[in-house]
């Protein structure tokens, strides 16, 4: 029970509900070394050490987002963004840690702009992670970036349809940014050009020097997340999206492309009440 990670982050969230800033973080950064040490060299010890102060690997993605978020809440936009930058430095950078960093930027920071830069450069890490496409095409339609939402759409049918071709492209991606064939090279959006920049040299915010935490891991990081059963989470979305902004041909085609791509054939009293629920 004490090495449990609901446990840990119970404790840190009474700590910060009395006020104990420095304690609620100490949790946090133990938390964080814990997935740091190695085993233990000494042959007496108890094999049962190892596997209980060590926490899972798989969890230290999960162990950054509650710590982004503690920064953010406790210390500050400045203290999250700090905590940002650490938690990409990691090998094991999952794409939680972007969509949450991302999310803070346009709900809480209000600038969607350091947003949508934190979610292109992840869109160069994940390009085959369906999970994280999801939350990205989420993103571009909250907003209203079109163009570029039915682009990213495109490239995950492409994926959807022939996964052996995200290696290759996650390849192409980490190579050369200039020869990458993701949809993001033809990215339209228009950002302000006063605007800050999250992975600017010139930024005065504590990102500034992102793009060197980016170096570090490109290489030696793979998608993080293989394709999984989240084809037909990604084609309702792709539907709703046609049903919204689209005319009546293109939603059509959208739904007949949708039930094509799942091997299905819905019933058209079924579409109707879908349709117009």
């Amino acid at each position: 029970i004490p090495y449990s990670l609901l446990m840990q982050f119970m404790v840190a969230d009474y700590q910060e509900e009395q006020k104990n800033t420095s304690e609620a973080r100490n949790i946090y950064e133990l938390l964080i070394l814990s997935y740091s040490i190695t085993q233990s060299a000494d042959p007496t010890a108890p094999s049962w050490i190892n596997k209980v102060t060590k926490p899972p690997k798989e969890s230290e993605g999960l162990v950054w987002v509650q710590f982004i978020r503690f920064c953010r809440r406790a210390e500050g936009i400045e203290a999250a963004r700090k905590a940002f930058i650490l938690a990409r430095k990691r090998a094991c950078a999952s794409y939680h840690i972007y969509v949450c960093a991302a999310e803070i930027e346009y709900v809480v920071n209000q600038a969607p702009d350091l947003a949508a830069q934190i979610y292109q450069h992840a869109y160069t890490l994940f390009p085959d992670c369906v999970p994280f496409l999801t939350k990205y095409i989420d993103f571009l339609r909250s907003t209203n970036d079109h163009n570029n939402m039915r682009l990213v759409l495109e490239h995950v049918f492409q994926l959807l349809h022939n996964p052996a071709t995200s290696s290759t492209t996650t390849s192409s991606s980490s190579s050369s940014s200039s020869s990458s064939s993701l949809p993001q090279a033809t990215f339209v959006r228009s950002h302000s050009a006063s605007s800050s920049s999250v992975f600017s040299s010139s930024s005065s915010t504590p990102l500034a020097n992102a793009n060197d935490a980016l170096n570090s891991i490109e290489s030696s990081m793979g998608s993080g997340m293989a394709v999984t059963g989240s084809n037909e989470l990604i084609w309702d979305r792709y539907v709703e999206y046609e049903r919204l902004c689209g005319s009546i041909d293109r939603v059509i085609q959208a739904e007949k492309r949708r039930d094509q791509a799942l091997n299905r054939k819905t019933p058209e009293v079924w579409l109707m009440m879908e349709r117009y629920h």
